[in-house]
């Protein structure tokens, strides 16, 4: 095809899984962590206490992962997105407590990098436009709640609690 801006091939899922699997293959190359007489196992990404991390650090996976399971709670609560006998700031109050603190878990640990936050404001737009009747456009431009301004107060209370703790 003549609009085709990238070679064939480059991009695609294949090829990322075929990349994938390259660096998880490599992590048997590097030197093994001993704990006692015990050799632990170099993997490449592993789940700690519902966080995923990946030994490249790559943060999007982690985001991709908790906005997977925030629409997943966002979906078992679709009956209420549609009742119109609830009120709208109940209905987002719900969406605070239930959706954004599952996509918030591990949060501290984000870089908010351009496309993390466009990630963060996609996912945002198309649950609040279900909720508050607004299109997509009008969420995404200046959105109910913001979530990015949430998480900026959510990381400040954090490192204040922080650094008001004790050394040890």
């Amino acid at each position: 095809c003549k609009y085709r801006s990238k070679p064939r091939g480059t991009g695609s899922r294949t090829v990322k899984a075929a990349q994938h699997q390259k660096r998880v293959l490599a992590q048997d190359q590097y030197d093994k962590v001993m704990c006692g007489e015990h050799a632990l196992k170099n993997v490449y990404q592993c789940e700690s206490v519902g966080h995923m991390v990946q030994a490249d650090g790559d943060e999007e996976k982690a985001v991709r992962v908790r906005i997977g399971k925030a629409r997943s709670t966002y979906g078992t609560l679709y009956n209420l997105w549609n009742d119109g006998s609830l009120p709208l700031k109940l209905k987002l109050h719900w969406y605070q407590t239930y959706v954004v603190s599952v996509l918030f878990y591990g949060h501290t640990s984000w870089k908010l990098t351009k496309k993390v936050v466009a990630m963060i404001r996609n996912f945002n737009a198309k649950c609040l436009y279900k909720i508050t009747g607004r299109t997509p456009e009008q969420e995404s431009r200046m959105p109910t709640i913001d979530l990015l301004q949430e998480l900026r107060v959510r990381r400040a209370k954090w490192v204040g609690h922080i650094l008001r703790s004790e050394e040890e």
